[in-house]
């Protein structure tokens, strides 16, 4: 049984989104391209949204366009401090994907969603976290120990609520049996 599932990138990029040069080397193809590129995007968002197991997203680096989308897409959202976030799509003269269009206004409103889509603006971890976007910003030293760390709180959470009871009742710290 899965438990927690953890989404994160390496070095520079949680997820740059779509490489916008294939795009443009595809010519007359691009919307077929764009459709290889899209549809598995959109079935692994849904799935994200669909398992029962808790979704932790660690953004480091910069998040833009689909990385937007699926940054946002946890359950749980963790940035470094210097991680971006941008949806960037007006840039290249498309509308947003990756669930975007669907989350976004959940999750910060209608009105900050358009202009988040609109007008692009580049977000600090800071700026994300208090749109509502990021669940908690930790230093960059941090983010891979903290991630770790709430994976492991979260995935002891079994469904064990006869000794989630107790926990509570008595006052004192969990010993959950796995199952």
């Amino acid at each position: 049984m899965i438990r927690v599932v953890v989404l994160t990138g390496k070095g520079r990029f949680f997820s740059g989104g779509g490489n916008v040069q294939s795009f443009v080397a595809a010519g007359d193809e691009v919307a077929g391209l764009l459709n290889r590129i899209i549809s598995p995007l959109h079935a692994a968002i849904g799935c994200f949204s669909r398992m029962s197991a808790p979704l932790i997203t660690a953004i480091s680096g910069t998040a833009a366009g689909a990385g937007f989308s699926l940054a946002i897409s946890g359950d749980v959202v963790l940035a470094a401090e210097s991680a971006k976030l941008t949806l960037a799509y007006t840039r290249i003269d498309m509308s947003a994907d990756g669930g975007a269009s669907f989350h976004l206004p959940r999750i910060v409103g209608p009105t900050r969603a358009k202009e988040l889509m609109l007008l692009n603006p580049v977000l600090s971890a800071a700026e994300a976290k208090n749109s509502g976007l990021v669940t908690m910003v930790v230093s960059d030293f941090e983010l891979e120990t903290k991630t770790c760390d709430l994976g492991t709180s979260l995935a002891g959470n079994t469904g064990n609520s006869p000794e989630g009871f107790a926990v509570f009742a008595a006052r004192r710290s969990a010993k959950f049996t796995g199952r």
